[in-house]
C-alpha cells in the first residue's frame, strides 16, 4: 500500500503543477498580454507626441526668435507707442515752427482700438523753408508715433511760404 500511496502522491503533485501552470498561463494571457498590447500603443502614441512637441517647439522656437528680432529692429517704434501723448506739449512744442495751429482727436474707428489717434491741420505762413525740414526733423524724432499724410502743400508767395498738411499721431490710450 504504501507504493500505491506514493504514485497517487507523485500523481496529485503532478495534476497540481499541470493545474497551477494553467492557472498561470490563463491570468498571464488574461491579465498580463492585453496589458502589454496597451503598454505598446500607449509607448507609441507617446513616441507620436514627443515628435509632435519637438515640432511645435521648433516652430515656437523659430517665432520666438523672430518676434525678439523685430522688438529689436522696432524698439523706438513700440516704445513711441508706450509713451503717453500731451497734447499741450505738443502744441507747445509746435509753436517754434507754425502758427494757428488746431489739434482735433479722432473718433475710434474701430470698437476694439486700443489706441488713440489725433489729427493736426496746420496752415501758417512761414518765411524760411527750413522751419519745415526742422518740423519734419523733429517728427522722426519724437516720443510718438506722428504720421504726415502728404500731399503737404507748400506755396510761396512774395516773402513768405504758405504750407498746409495734415499729421495723424497715435498714442497708447491702455
Amino acid at each position: 500500500m504504501s507504493e500505491n500511496f506514493e504514485e497517487s502522491d507523485v500523481l496529485k503533485s503532478l495534476v497540481f503543477v499541470v493545474v497551477l501552470i494553467a492557472l498561470c498561463a490563463f491570468l498571464i494571457f488574461t491579465l498580463i498580454m492585453p496589458s502589454i498590447r496597451e503598454y505598446k500603443i500607449a509607448k507609441n502614441n507617446n513616441n507620436d507626441k514627443i515628435v509632435n512637441l519637438d515640432k511645435i517647439q521648433q516652430i515656437y522656437d523659430a517665432r520666438f526668435n523672430e518676434l525678439n528680432q523685430l522688438q529689436t529692429q522696432n524698439a523706438k517704434i513700440l516704445n513711441s507707442f508706450r509713451n503717453d501723448f500731451s497734447e499741450q506739449k505738443f502744441i507747445a512744442y509746435l509753436n517754434k515752427f507754425f502758427k494757428d495751429i488746431k489739434l482735433d482727436r479722432l473718433p475710434p474707428t474701430d470698437a476694439n482700438e486700443t489706441f488713440s489717434r489725433y489729427e493736426l491741420n496746420v496752415s501758417t505762413n512761414i518765411k524760411d523753408s527750413s522751419k519745415i525740414y526742422e518740423f519734419l526733423d523733429f517728427v522722426n524724432n519724437c516720443d510718438n508715433i506722428i504720421k504726415v499724410d502728404f500731399p503737404v502743400s507748400i506755396k510761396s508767395s512774395k516773402d513768405q511760404i504758405q504750407t498746409k498738411f495734415k499729421l495723424s499721431i497715435y498714442s497708447n490710450s491702455n
